[in-house]
């Protein structure tokens, strides 16, 4: 359905060509997400396969956790260094413990001080 979607926007022609053109627009924002991408991540959370075991281990259930730092600090920690494995290593090292010391304990606060 993904691939059906994304055939079917590369159709439209004129002077406005794929996502921007009305029926691009709904393939592209409503049948693309729910009947493309929906199915896929309920098949990828519903299957039993090596993957979703390999992803279920704590090791990657907690670096699930700590993306989010990652996510925040990996660009300002390349700026300074072009090495991708070391910006890499120090962005793990430094996002594991924003989550430590940041946002684990504030969240634990949160939950304390608003769900009774």
């Amino acid at each position: 359905s993904i691939i059906l979607c994304i055939f079917l926007i590369s159709l439209f022609s004129g002077d406005q060509l794929g996502i921007n053109h009305p029926i691009g627009k709904l393939l592209n924002n409503l049948f693309l997400p729910v009947l493309g991408v929906a199915v896929f991540f309920w098949g990828l959370i519903t299957e039993e396969t090596l993957l979703s075991r390999f992803l279920s281990t704590r090791v990657m259930v907690f670096l699930g956790k700590v993306s989010y730092a990652f996510y925040l600090i990996h660009i300002q920690v390349g700026s300074f260094e072009d090495n991708i494995i070391f910006v890499t290593l120090v962005s793990i090292v430094l996002s594991i413990f924003i989550f430590k010391v940041i946002e684990e304990p504030l969240h634990n606060y949160l939950r304390r001080r608003w769900i009774q």
